[in-house]
């Protein structure tokens, strides 16, 4: 591409992506192919290759379909016979988008049934420190996610005289889950309770675990 924006050269898979012969896609312009925004897109985010040599960024192409292709764009300034040009290789990156946003819903749905369970809910890294407490564990306990996170073992609701056990229930949860406890644990306020846990240990990323629930 030059710097008046036009192609120079377009490769079969950018014409496959677009939709377009070849001999159409280099009659185009970069701002001809954006989804939105093309003009003040395209003269931000070229300018920033011009200026640092090379950038990436993400923006949104429409093929000749009028489908919008959602793209990661490698950028860096090159030059050709005295020419300065930029060379851009582009990636479609829609089905990386679509698995972002399975995620994104299943953490918000994961995390509204948390916040909403009345059961007392306690979210652990896998290092043992305490991550998330929900509401239902602030009310049970008296402690709040403010001033118990990050914290690790033992944690100020177990009682002194079973912090082993309760040390050994953890390292085989964190391990495999934990099917049934009963743990005697004291409130912030000295108030003795039982409880009954369960604990399962949740996958995030690449099926690795995550945290422990």
């Amino acid at each position: 591409m030059d710097s008046a924006d036009r192609f120079v050269y377009v490769n079969e898979a950018a014409c496959a992506m677009h939709a377009l012969s070849k001999e159409s896609l280099s009659k185009l312009n970069m701002q001809q192919l954006l989804a939105t925004d093309g003009a003040n897109s395209v003269e931000s985010d070229f300018k920033m290759i011009l200026e640092k040599g090379q950038a990436i960024f993400e923006s949104a192409h429409i093929t000749k379909n009028g489908d919008k292709v959602p793209v990661e764009v490698h950028g860096r300034v090159i030059e050709s016979s005295g020419r300065k040009l930029i060379l851009t290789v582009v990636h479609n990156i829609a089905e990386r988008k679509k698995a972002e946003e399975t995620l994104r819903i299943s953490e918000e749905y994961n995390s509204s049934l948390v916040e909403k369970s009345p059961y007392p809910i306690q979210i652990l890294n896998l290092d043992t420190s305490l991550r998330h407490v929900n509401p239902a564990f602030e009310r049970l306990t008296g402690y709040t996610q403010s001033e118990i996170s990050g914290i690790k073992p033992p944690f100020p609701w177990w009682i002194e005289e079973y912090i082993d056990r309760n040390q050994k229930l953890l390292n085989q949860g964190m391990q495999s889950g934990l099917e049934h406890a009963e743990l005697s644990c004291r409130k912030k306020n000295g108030e003795l309770f039982w409880v009954e846990v369960k604990s399962v240990v949740k996958q995030e990323q690449q099926n690795e675990p995550g945290y422990y629930l």
